[in-house]
């Protein structure tokens, strides 16, 4: 196990998409461009 510290900036976001594909493309460019989110939550509109 590593531990890394704790982050100088915290931001939410809450953002909508158009599909899921598009919502998981984000997501990894997200990550490739080296932001490492502690959490992502994804909702679809069905209950």
């Amino acid at each position: 196990m590593r531990l890394t510290p704790n982050p100088d900036d915290v931001q939410t976001l809450l953002i909508s998409f158009p599909s899921m594909r598009k919502a998981a493309e984000t997501v990894s460019a997200i990550i490739a461009d080296g932001i490492v989110p502690a959490a992502m939550e994804a909702m679809d509109q069905k209950q």
